[in-house]
């Protein structure tokens, strides 16, 4: 059978397009899965932020190389989340990797300002306070939306999505 001889599609039976659906935004993204994330965040932030310090202080280099390892090594473990959230369309290497991204509740992007409060301020009290540390990685364990303490305080939430990534 040719291309000629084959009958056209009914209107219910064509596509309209080619591209598939986008996963739902609403999907939460599992206890594990960020897990998964927060450990390849935290290998990433270590490999780039301390070996540069580590190769830097080992050696007889300049003051000007020690204190550019040394500010590196601050932006990465200060602003590489809340930056990599704001112009990465809400994911970090390690989310990106893992398939998900954090989003405000609505479903829009997060932005540079949500971010920083959500990592730097919300995550780092609680994770110098401890318990609430704990508290929110349990909350991500067992809510049905898979909220932590820090995502119903800013008002976000991390969804699976490979839509955008």
């Amino acid at each position: 059978m040719s291309f000629a001889d084959a009958a056209p599609l009914s209107a219910s039976e064509a596509r309209t397009s080619v591209v598939s659906p986008a996963p739902t935004r609403t999907r939460p993204a599992g206890f594990w899965t960020r897990v998964g994330a927060t450990l390849i965040d935290g290998i990433a932030t270590t490999l780039i932020g301390v070996v540069p310090v580590a190769v830097a202080s080992g050696m007889t280099a300049p003051s000007v190389l020690v204190a550019i390892a040394v500010l590196l090594l601050l932006f990465m473990y200060l602003g590489y989340a809340p930056v990599m959230l704001a112009i990465n369309n809400g994911a970090t290497w390690g989310k990106q990797a893992c398939e998900q991204r954090v989003v405000i509740n609505d479903g829009r992007a997060i932005g540079f300002g949500r971010a920083l409060v959500r990592e730097l301020v919300v995550k780092g009290l609680m994770g110098l306070l401890i318990l609430p540390y704990w508290a929110s990685a349990i909350m991500v364990g067992v809510r049905r939306d898979k909220r932590g303490l820090h995502d119903l305080i800013v008002g976000t939430r991390v969804v699976r999505d490979v839509s955008e990534l």
